[in-house]
């Protein structure tokens, strides 16, 4: 959902933050307010550019582009799926939602597949669905994404059952499963040991069909190609990939240097010591003898080849004598490679080394741990500060980091950038703040809750306290925060919250050109126990009353809109 939050002048914060007392700043009541829509970023859009469901008390408004609907859905139950409400997709115990059509299910074991353009693939224990139609001879225990090899990643327009591969829906004839794989940052491409597909069909170069080698050659039965043109010199017959950016036939090793293929200076006697080490950014290889940084030979010392190794995501890389990141020196003009500050004791090995889970954050050498991205080592951790931070453990709105105080080692939760607490205190830029620790927690979007206060959160500032709202009955809505007497975004009073109801929403203006300094703006229709509200959203807010009854002559937003009974 997009809200928009506007900038808010915030006081200095102390060492200690003890939050002062605001003054609510009331919205600017306006009877001649415009009432209109700007069709949105794309253009054409009556309501909101992109898909929402507005929350109410006895029902849901859906609402997209061109679309605006009454849902009467399971109160208690209904949610917006993880990661993908943006498209439409909701649930509640009585079925699933998509784009504000309502399918009646069991939800057990519901999983989103995957979507093109126009449609969506779902699925529950028992059934696999398109959009809102079953499609009853594809076995939901068996179809499932179809992931890469390493299965690092996986499509959300290729899939698997049991026998076949499939383009969404579409079963493809003859695609083998058992070497299908995903070609890298390419979604619209995979593979198999016959063919390439793109979009589901075969691919073909000079009316043959295009095989996979890596990511940088293709071949078909007697041509090598790279970058649509056939590279001569290369044996077709006997050339095979080694890894994304490595590959060799018979007589030589080939690597991708971004702008040619490039022989590298390896022997064929020892093409059967050869080790790749190929991933996100970096890529290695290495025969037993010498070590490649691509079509770069190290020179004999930098590293110890025999023990050299490599993370697989990163840029970190390690040799027995130590744990290593990549770097272009502007004084030296070249890349070097700066060891992390380990207090070693022992020969570094994969045996004593661990990496954080999917990420860079902390690589950790036995009882150590060290982050990159602030220079920091913490050293002494206990198995259970490894364990739990290895993991990245997400709960609500934050995530557990490493921290040190008084030159202890802790673990802290993260709630955004620079703010964070630990079992005793909330802190930003690790200055200690006024909030309860015990109670304080992420309210939504910018907001923060504990007992005494709701606040909002500047990244740079620190923590604002907007003790006018009444902490004990504060809640998330629909964008806004609202309590048992008002409706506010960010200090701003805005109306009464009694009957409070959000009807719709509409896009104000866009900016366009970097030139442009006219802000943003979004409309908002309200109901509440004194009538209708018309609201903008800017730098500032304006709202404007229509009264006990909204009359449809006011503008041609109104002429259609169906208003819920109350």
């Amino acid at each position: 959902m997009k809200i928009l939050i506007y900038t808010i002048t915030f006081l200095l914060a102390t060492s200690c933050y003890a939050q002062e007392k605001y003054q609510a700043t009331q919205a600017t009541q306006n009877d001649n307010l415009d009432i209109w829509t700007s069709s949105g970023m794309n253009g054409g859009c009556m309501f909101f550019e992109l898909p929402v469901y507005y929350l109410n008390k006895n029902y849901v408004v859906y609402q997209d582009c061109t679309t605006r609907k009454i849902l009467y859905v399971d109160i208690p139950t209904f949610k917006m799926v993880n990661h993908y409400g943006e498209y439409g997709l909701a649930l509640d115990k009585n079925g699933v939602y998509i784009k504000g059509n309502f399918v009646a299910t069991d939800t057990t074991g519901f999983v989103f597949l995957g979507n093109n353009e126009k449609d969506f693939l779902w699925k529950t224990n028992t059934s696999v669905y398109k959009n809102t139609t079953v499609l009853p001879e594809l076995n939901a225990n068996e179809f499932t994404r179809l992931s890469s090899q390493k299965e690092e990643s996986y499509s959300r327009i290729y899939f698997k059952d049991n026998q076949n591969v499939y383009y969404f829906d579409k079963k493809i004839e003859g695609a083998d499963l058992a070497t299908a794989d995903l070609v890298y940052n390419d979604n619209r491409l995979f593979y198999d040991k016959n063919y390439m597909y793109k979009d589901g069909e075969i691919v073909y170069f000079e009316g043959e069909p295009l095989l996979y080698v890596n990511n940088s050659l293709k071949k078909t039965a007697t041509k090598v190609i790279y970058n649509n043109k056939i590279i001569p010199n290369i044996d077709a017959k006997t050339l095979v990939g080694l890894s994304r950016h490595y590959a060799k036939d018979k007589n030589n090793v080939y690597c991708n240097t971004f702008d040619r293929i490039q022989t590298l200076p390896i022997n064929k006697a020892d093409f059967n010591r050869i080790k790749v080490f190929d991933h996100t950014n970096s890529a290695y290889i290495t025969d037993g003898k010498n070590l490649f940084y691509r079509e770069n030979m190290f020179p004999k010392g930098e590293f110890d080849v025999a023990t050299f190794g490599t993370f697989g995501f990163t840029d970190f890389v390690y040799d027995k004598n130590g744990v290593y990141t990549r770097r272009y020196d502007e004084k030296f003009k070249k890349v070097v490679y700066d060891k992390f500050p380990f207090k070693y004791t022992d020969a570094v090995s994969s045996k004593n080394l661990q990496i954080t889970k999917g990420s860079e954050l902390y690589v950790y050498y036995k009882n150590q741990a060290y982050s990159k991205s602030t220079n920091e080592l913490y050293d002494n951790l206990t198995p259970k500060q490894i364990e739990i931070t290895k993991n990245r453990p997400h709960t609500p709105n934050n995530m557990v980091r490493l921290a040190k105080i008084s030159g202890k080692t802790v673990l802290r939760i993260l709630f955004d950038y620079k703010l964070s607490k630990d079992d005793n205190f909330v802190y930003h830029d690790d200055k200690k703040t006024s909030a309860d620790a015990v109670t304080f927690r992420k309210l939504d979007n910018n907001y923060y809750i504990d007992k005494d206060n709701v606040y909002i959160l500047d990244r740079e500032k620190g923590l604002k306290a907007i003790t006018y709202i009444d902490a004990e009955t504060a809640l998330f809505f629909n964008g806004f925060v609202m309590d048992k007497n008002y409706l506010y975004l960010n200090d701003t009073r805005i109306i009464k919250s009694d009957k409070l109801e959000i009807l719709a929403s509409y896009p104000g203006y866009r900016m366009g050109c970097g030139l442009d300094t006219q802000p943003t703006s979004d409309y908002y229709l309200f109901r509440n126990v004194e009538g209708f509200w018309w609201v903008k959203v800017s730098d500032a807010i304006t709202i404007r009353y229509f009264g006990k009854t909204l009359d449809t002559w006011l503008s041609p937003l109104f002429e259609n809109l169906e208003i819920a009974k109350k």
